[in-house]
């Protein structure tokens, strides 16, 4: 089971290109094998073929829908008679596969549910329809539909992991940080219980979720401190951390002063 190849790569979802096939197919009746280094998002609408995906082979028909993730290697075939044509994007982000691991797509089983497969369709044209449009509003309205395309898959999915929450959290850290942001904040957001959410984050993590957003925190302004013309106190208030401590919370946690991070 595939999805990541890239973990640094963007948090947020980002369609990266979208293309269907003409009206009329034509060339090849194979492609491949070919290693893909993106999600790749897929409808067959009409004709008849094949996919291989890492070396399980798959019979493609009207209406079949899949995903093949990052890694995996796939070669497709059309039939001579009848040639297969669809309509794809490529989509790239770290909550891609967040979101796809509970849904029960993997390699080793690709396709959606048939009765997901018409609002899958519509979705991947809207995607395409905005594929020669430019500016911020038309990137949102793309990424908008990917969430629209995973949360199709995630309908009926109970949230039973408790790493789903202790991700959750630690997004809600890298999102708000540098805003005052405290553990019963997050817990509270998340709907639950302080210290029920502060066993469960260290169950998964092996530190409490306050140790967690001081480090994050700490090494946010060693950053400014390193990279940037921030004075200390200015690195402290940038990253959530009162100015009157924060010498002492950075030397405990990287064992050096703050104005040794000074270039």
């Amino acid at each position: 089971m595939k999805y990541e190849i890239d973990p640094v790569g963007s948090w947020e979802p980002v369609v990266t290109g979208s293309y269907a096939d003409p009206e009329t197919p034509s060339g090849a009746l194979s492609y491949g094998p070919v290693v893909r280094e993106l999600y790749c998002f897929e409808c067959n609408v009409s004709g008849y073929g094949s996919i291989t995906v890492n070396g399980n082979y798959f019979t493609v028909k009207p209406g079949d829908c899949y995903i093949v993730l990052p890694g995996d290697t796939v070669t497709y075939a059309s039939d001579a008679r009848d040639p297969r044509r669809g309509i794809w994007c490529f989509v790239s982000g770290r909550r891609v596969g967040e979101l796809l691991r509970s849904t029960g797509i993997t390699s080793d089983a690709p396709f959606l549910p048939e009765a997901l497969s018409e609002a899958f369709y519509g979705c991947l044209c809207r995607i395409y329809e905005l594929r020669e449009e430019m500016g911020l509003g038309v990137e949102l309205r793309r990424t908008a539909l990917i969430y629209e395309l995973l949360a199709l898959l995630n309908r009926d999915t109970p949230i039973h992991s408790k790493s789903h929450w202790v991700d959750r959290a630690i997004a809600i850290f890298e999102a708000g940080y540098f805003e005052g942001l405290t553990v019963a904040d997050v817990a509270r957001q998340l709907g639950f219980e302080r210290t029920y959410f502060s066993v469960m984050f260290k169950e998964k993590t092996g530190v409490s979720p306050h140790a967690y957003l001081t480090a994050m925190r700490v090494q946010k302004a060693r950053k400014l401190l390193e990279e940037h013309d921030y004075t200390v106190g200015e690195a402290a208030e940038a990253v959530g951390l009162d100015p009157r401590n924060f010498s002492r919370i950075f030397k405990r946690e990287t064992g050096r002063h703050p104005k040794d991070y000074k270039t």
